[in-house]
């Protein structure tokens, strides 16, 4: 609004800006009743076979900058790995949060993250999910263990699986 009165053109923004981008937290973990995130987790997916190289996964922490609580915005970036795409004729990529449990005291707004297949078989695109958790007070942080499963095809041979990553993402607050 400040900028159409100075006579400018706002941006066209191709994508809506995420809650940490706007510096505003979801108040739904700041709220008393809030869920402390349990959550019904297949325990099938831990039995899934782990192979190094098929996934890449990194992770940012932002914390919220009010200083109101311990509250962080946790970004993930996926990509298949070298020599591998996802495939999406297999089951949606889908990441566990707090897997196999949540470090005591600590709240997320999700227990599990999904991405819904594009419409071709097999793609190499680079996948963004975040979620929000929230620290007791006066938390020093910790380790979030996250459970991503996919599905991947190898170029070399076509072979298709079903995977598992494991993430263990540090979440410490300044201070």
């Amino acid at each position: 609004a400040a900028l159409e009165e100075l006579g400018g053109v706002p941006p066209t923004w191709r994508r809506e800006l995420t809650a940490a981008e706007r510096a505003q937290p979801r108040r739904a973990l700041l709220n008393a009743g809030a869920a402390k995130g349990e959550g019904d987790h297949a325990p099938r997916w831990g039995r899934l076979p782990a192979r190094d190289g098929w996934l890449e996964a990194e992770a940012a922490v932002a914390f919220d900058t009010s200083g109101r609580a311990p509250l962080a915005r946790v970004h993930l970036v996926l990509r298949p790995g070298e020599g591998v795409h996802w495939n999406n004729e297999s089951d949606p990529l889908a990441v566990w949060i707090g897997e196999p449990e949540l470090p005591e005291g600590w709240r997320v707004d999700t227990r599990s993250l999904g991405w819904p297949p594009p419409a071709e078989p097999v793609s190499d695109e680079v996948r963004r999910l975040d979620f929000e958790v929230l620290l007791p007070e006066g938390s020093a942080g910790g380790t979030l263990p996250l459970r991503i499963v996919f599905g991947a095809c190898s170029d070399d041979d076509g072979t298709c699986v079903l995977l598992r990553h494991d993430l263990d993402i540090e979440v410490k607050p300044r201070g």
